[in-house]
């Protein structure tokens, strides 16, 4: 299939379609008949239901995480100054840009609010007391998370919270 024109398609949320086999056929098939100047890009809290391990080893999808789209340290100073607080007051965000929004121009309340209906909330009970405890101990490595959680786990993967797929 030939397309004209570069072209883009975004699906955001793309966690929401889990447990939906024919979301995920569609997906594939999506990923394996477009075109050359077809790009999609995959946003979500999980990987996508769809194989991309090959087209990553061949260099033609890019997987970010998390850390890939957190603002680094200049770049809090930088919104802090365009958004008129101080970086000190961004820093609870976790570089997160979105935080980093919210708190600067909204109550309080909405970051919570935005943490629990967008974040935590769709977390399993098990994963949010896991993160709870390292809240409450203010955070740790893998040693020290090995000792807190019986089963352990991969420190990683418990504070990893999204993915995209370019």
């Amino acid at each position: 299939i030939l397309a004209p024109v570069p072209v883009a398609i975004v699906i955001d949320d793309v966690h929401e379609l889990e447990g939906d086999p024919g979301t995920a056929t569609f997906l594939a098939e999506l990923v394996a008949r477009l075109p050359a100047t077809g790009h999609l890009v995959l946003s979500g809290r999980r990987s996508p239901p769809v194989p991309l391990a090959r087209l990553v080893a061949q260099g033609d999808a890019v997987t970010l995480t998390e850390r890939d789209l957190a603002f680094s340290d200049d770049e809090v100073e930088a919104f802090a100054a365009l958004r008129h607080v101080t970086a000190e007051k961004l820093r609870p965000t976790g570089r997160w840009p979105t935080l980093a929004e919210l708190t600067a121009s909204a109550d309080r309340s909405v970051v919570r609010d935005f943490l629990w209906e967008e974040v935590l909330g769709s977390l399993e009970e098990d994963r949010r007391q896991r993160l709870a405890v390292l809240v409450a101990v203010g955070g740790a490595d893998q040693d020290l998370a090995d000792a807190l959680f019986d089963p352990p786990v991969a420190l990683a993967d418990l504070v990893e919270i999204g993915r995209a797929h370019v």
